[in-house]
């Protein structure tokens, strides 16, 4: 099982805390129990995607997402591809499907979005010019597909879609050719082409096909006693030039492709796929992508839906850390999310995108498109203020200054003086007063007035400037009637 980790409760930007609905009487272990959790400080921060995702999500219902560093691609249960730019905003949509969208794919380039569905047709769509364009109905339904990566810049047409089959479609002199890549192991629920690999997931397990040697190089079997595949279905996704991570069920294996040994003289694939990580986990993993070089992010699904009246639980983001030196793979994070309907939905109703170099996350489900972003500064500066460790706060404030956009220096420093003042610590307040306030004038006055008001002028006074700022001569006035008083 996955070690516990640092675990916060996140609402979405915007919601109310997701923990207010809570019952309240739960004792004071539990109360020490989320004071502890409070003082763990988040990995990434939320927020819901508005603009034109509400209004699409209003009268239908998110089933997939992709993603592109330009734009977003979202189908729905209407069988329409809305294409949204990256603040939720549609550029145009395509009603390609008469039922659900299955699965979205673009291609490296962002020139063509393909679609699927249990209606059995695949529909690629031009954004920027049309030659490429197909609509082809199939007899059977269509429950994944992916573009060959470089579609946009070839003229074979390649992709290939999962039914019951894994099957390799592209152009042909005088009509579309068709290749069984793979077949009779149940239907074909996610594939995922990265480069020369395509790996894909049956009810039975994962295969990596070589698309330069035309060859399977590899067999992962799903692992022995998992949830029911339909149920729970695999997740797919490439780091890097070579890494597959797989999430599955309560199952996690991170998967590198290698070069077979040149001394090897089996007649055997020159490549072959090693298990370098793997872990099981008290959860279902409804999506997984890499964050850092040794690290992956889990969306989790906590309902075991199969047991008669389950309680359904809110999903969780959590961040996982592969250990170097050895095959375990441990919790890092663990933050639980706020998104509409999670207590009516099931686990494949949830999907995780990502946009590797920029850090961020799409969280989906039917009703909800939330974005999850690494947090800057001025969010740490935020978090140490709101667990008042202002000595901190200000350290980090003075370093980091010119990357700050929502802080400062002096709006941290005056925080902490004021809150050395209502903790009574007036030396230590007074104490901090030259090395905030500098040379504002305004700022010196305003201070100086609080310890006038708690009667702790002595404190400040040492403090105050005399020569290179003047004050208001009333401040002076002020402080001489106070000692003679």
């Amino acid at each position: 099982m996955a070690s516990l980790g640092e675990k916060t409760t996140t609402a979405v930007e915007g919601d109310q805390d997701p923990t207010e609905d809570e019952e309240d009487d739960e004792g004071e272990e539990d109360e020490d129990e989320e004071e502890e959790e409070d003082s763990v400080e988040p990995k990434l921060k939320y927020e819901r995607l508005g603009n034109d995702v509400k209004d699409v999500l209003k009268n239908d219902a998110a089933s997939c997402l992709a993603v592109q560093s330009k734009f977003l691609a979202l189908g729905t249960h209407w069988g329409v591809v809305h294409i949204l730019d990256l603040q939720g905003n549609r550029i145009k949509q395509f009603p390609c499907h008469s039922t659900t969208v299955n699965e979205i794919s673009i291609d490296a380039g962002g020139d063509y979005v393909a679609s699927c569905s249990d209606d059995g047709q695949v529909v690629v769509n031009g954004l920027y010019a049309t030659d490429s364009n197909i609509k082809v109905n199939y007899d059977y339904p269509v429950r994944s597909l992916a573009l060959d990566p470089e579609y946009g810049h070839r003229q074979s047409g390649q992709y290939v879609t999962g039914g019951e089959n894994l099957v390799f479609h592209s152009k042909g002199m005088f009509r579309a050719k068709t290749t069984v890549l793979h077949g009779g192991e149940g239907p074909v629920r996610a594939i995922r082409w990265h480069r020369q690999f395509i790996a894909w997931a049956n009810d039975m397990g994962v295969k990596i096909y070589d698309c330069q040697s035309k060859q399977r190089i590899t067999y992962i079997n799903r692992d022995e006693g998992s949830p029911r595949p339909e149920l729970y279905r695999c997740n797919l996704c490439w780091r890097g030039e070579r890494t597959l991570l797989i999430g599955w069920g309560n199952s996690v294996k991170v998967c590198t492709v290698k070069e077979r040994p040149k001394k090897d003289v089996r007649d055997l694939p020159s490549l072959y796929v090693e298990i370098t990580h793997m872990t099981s986990v008290d959860f279902f993993i409804a999506g997984i992508a890499p964050v850092e070089r040794n690290q992956i992010v889990l969306l989790c699904y906590l309902t075991n839906v199969e047991v008669e009246k389950a309680e359904f639980k809110r999903p969780q983001l959590r961040i996982m850390t592969c250990l170097p030196d050895s095959h375990k793979i441990e919790e890092s994070s663990l933050d639980e999310l706020n998104m509409r309907g999670w207590e009516q939905y099931r686990c494949n109703d949830y999907r995780l995108e990502h946009l590797t170099e920029e850090g961020l996350f799409y969280l989906v489900s039917p009703r909800d498109v939330v974005l999850a972003k690494p947090r800057d500064m001025d969010d740490h500066i935020q978090w140490l203020i709101g667990n008042e460790s202002f000595e901190e706060a200000l350290s980090e404030a003075e370093t980091h200054s010119a990357n700050l956009k929502s802080h400062s220096v002096l709006d941290v420093g005056v925080q902490y003086i004021q809150y050395m003042i209502d903790d009574r610590d007036y030396e230590k307040a007074a104490g901090l007063c030259p090395r905030v306030l500098q040379g504002s004038k305004k700022l010196w006055e305003e201070i100086i007035m609080k310890f006038i008001e708690v009667k702790h002028l002595a404190a400040v006074s040492p403090f105050i400037p005399r020569s290179t700022l003047r004050l208001d001569p009333i401040i002076y006035e002020l402080v001489l009637n106070t000692f003679l008083l």
